[in-house]
């Protein structure tokens, strides 16, 4: 998380510790909800925490995911 983290904040011009605050969590959803993981077999860690297969029990609905100016993108699967 850390390394992947650096690799996206370092790409942004943070002001203070006050806008670093209001952009950790837009991070913290991107990376357990909408960012699939290939350590996790291309699953998000919020679908393992709750014991969803989405490639099994598939979805409602998919929806675009991007904040930081294009930093943390991708497709928000809502179960």
């Amino acid at each position: 998380m850390i390394g992947t983290f650096k690799a996206r904040i370092n790409k942004l011009l943070v002001q203070d510790a006050e806008q670093l605050h209001h952009l950790l969590p837009d991070f913290i959803h991107w990376y357990n909800t909408v960012r699939p993981h290939s350590h996790l077999n291309g699953r998000t860690p919020m679908e393992v925490w709750n014991g969803v297969d989405i490639f099994q029990t598939g979805y409602k609905q998919a929806r675009h995911y991007e904040k930081w100016g294009g930093l943390l993108t991708g497709v928000e699967l809502i179960i």
